[in-house]
């Protein structure tokens, strides 16, 4: 299964807006964020997503192994990745 994102910004109602195709009645997250302007003037967190997203390619370009990922895995890795460290 593929899970959807979407971004978008909270109305002054409060409400966000979905596209069309969203699922009704799907269970969301909403995660606030700073401005897209704020976070691509922050040279360290540009060079954290460079990073993670080459890690990223490389894993593809090394054919992942094709298992399951499990959830516990993948917040390991977004850990990792958000703490610059080497594998463990």
């Amino acid at each position: 299964m593929t899970t959807l994102s979407f971004v978008g910004k909270i109305g002054p109602d409060r409400t966000v807006q979905l596209p069309a195709d969203a699922p009704v009645g799907a269970e969301v997250a909403v995660v606030v964020m700073p401005p897209l302007e704020q976070l691509l003037k922050d040279p360290e967190r540009r060079a954290r997503f460079a990073a993670t997203l080459a890690a990223i390619r490389k894993a593809v370009d090394e054919r992942w192994p094709s298992s399951i990922v499990t959830d516990e895995e993948i917040v390991r890795l977004v850990k990792r990745a958000r703490q610059n460290k080497p594998d463990a």
